[in-house]
């Protein structure tokens, strides 16, 4: 005898027989069984989180909200803290290059030859004017320079590729949007310590 709960949480079920079982359940959350003792007068039913189901909903962040992947509009390209710990450098924009599709590195200008970042996304979208794209930190439009950010500060980065971005950001993400969330804490969650080294491993030298 299957119902459904109105947006208030009621339901209501009649000629239940008396040796059945109540089951209540609801995507996200873990399933609960009432016994037919229960079931005879107005019940409260609570409905405890399933953290394995919520943690595999992906989370887009535009640098405004954060959205589930299957609402977020526009393309996008998301690296997370995994795969951004692949490649080990001290530079930001090191760890980027070759991991973002879409995410090109002008390696032939004057602003690389200076030792400057030349960062575009999908190729160049103005002539004379500028070309870098919009950077994003915890919500704030970022001023300086990428390679400043330590990137074992960060938990994720988002890379907004095309028109959608102009809806939350304007103007400025005609150059596409790099969103950068950094690690937080977490309410209701244990201390956690990360550690991070790097070893190299050469030849011996020959001193003769």
């Amino acid at each position: 005898m299957p119902t459904s709960a109105g947006k208030e949480g009621l339901f209501s079920l009649q000629n239940v027989p008396p040796d059945d079982i109540l089951v209540v359940s609801f995507i996200g959350y873990q399933p609960k069984k009432i016994g037919p003792q229960d079931t005879q007068a107005d019940i409260i039913v609570a409905l405890s989180p399933d953290a394995t189901q919520l943690e595999d909903v992906a989370i887009v962040s535009t640098g405004y909200q954060q959205l589930p992947k299957e609402r977020a509009t526009g393309s996008f390209a998301q690296v997370d803290n995994q795969l951004l710990n692949r490649r080990v450098s001290t530079n930001l924009v090191d760890r980027l290059e070759g991991v973002v599709p879409g995410l090109l590195f002008n390696r032939n200008t004057y602003d690389a030859s200076t030792g400057g970042n030349d960062i575009s996304v999908r190729g160049t979208s103005s002539i004379h004017a500028a070309r870098s794209p919009l950077v994003v930190v915890d919500g704030f439009p970022y001023e300086g320079n990428l390679s400043s950010i330590n990137p074992n500060d960060i938990e994720n980065i988002t890379v907004l590729k095309d028109a959608a971005a102009a809806s939350i950001w304007g103007v400025r993400s005609g150059n596409g949007v790099i969103v950068v969330s950094t690690k937080k804490g977490k309410r209701n969650k244990k201390t956690e310590v990360a550690f991070t080294t790097n070893v190299t491993v050469g030849n011996k030298p020959d001193l003769y």
